[in-house]
């Protein structure tokens, strides 16, 4: 008989088949990494454990081929993308605002020879009394209700300490992701690139209008884990 464990793989790999069957039908691009995807839904499968962002394939199958071993790249939002980064280019710099997850990336940072990499743990505090609760780019607020009454003013101002067109890529895939856009763009290089997680959410509709005047490209598709389809885009500056 089949141990527990490799019924519970059985069943998970099933579960990301069929998630890709019901899928790849409204997003044949995605087809190439339909393998991938279903085995994502693998016990003990995680963005961290595989040193991939958790955005689209087609995502990031474009930093694959964007990034360049000079470049240097900043993102909100630390991890899996942390550890992928840092293989790929001369110099990340992430800001983090959960310090249990800092911990655990911290910890892996060492045991993957990662160097070039300046991670931050920057928290979020509880806002002033007289400031609104509403989601505002302006109050550094976040849409996550267990952060209800917090702000993010320091993770989304670190981008402030470097000086403009410092970065080939401001990844924004964290907390208060409009403030941080409004802050990341310009710390972006002259023909560098903003990218955006989860771009296709209303909540982030405003840092999606304030960038139109640029080039715009949509890569939405399959995400690891996920069964829904995901949305990433990316702004030339």
């Amino acid at each position: 008989m089949r141990s527990e464990a490799a019924k519970g793989s059985a069943r998970a790999l099933a579960t990301g088949t069929f998630a890709a069957l019901r899928l790849l039908p409204r997003d044949p691009r995605s087809a190439p990494h339909a393998v991938r995807f279903a085995t994502s839904f693998l016990p003990g499968w995680s963005p961290l454990a595989a040193e991939v962002p958790w955005m689209s394939y087609r995502a990031t199958a474009w930093l694959d081929r964007f990034l360049k071993p000079d470049m240097s790249v900043f993102e909100y939002g630390s991890g899996g993308s942390t550890l992928f980064f840092a293989s790929r280019v001369k110099r990340v710099v992430s800001v983090e605002h959960d310090p249990a997850w800092h911990r655990e990336v911290s910890g892996l940072l060492p045991q993957k020879q990662v160097t070039g990499c300046e991670y931050l743990l920057r928290k979020p505090q509880p806002g002033p009394p007289d400031r609104p609760a509403e989601y505002r780019w302006d109050l550094y607020t976040s849409t996550d209700r267990d952060h209800s009454g917090m702000v993010f003013d320091e993770y989304v101002k670190s981008i402030d300490a470097y000086p403009d067109g410092s970065f080939d890529l401001v990844v924004v895939d964290g907390r208060a992701r409009v403030s941080c856009v409004h802050h990341g763009l310009a710390k972006v290089r002259p023909g560098g690139v903003l990218l955006l997680d989860d771009s296709d959410r209303p909540e982030y509709a405003e840092a999606a209008d304030w960038l139109a005047p640029r080039p715009r490209m949509d890569l939405r598709g399959i995400r690891p884990t996920a069964g829904t389809l995901t949305q990433t885009s990316v702004w030339r500056v």
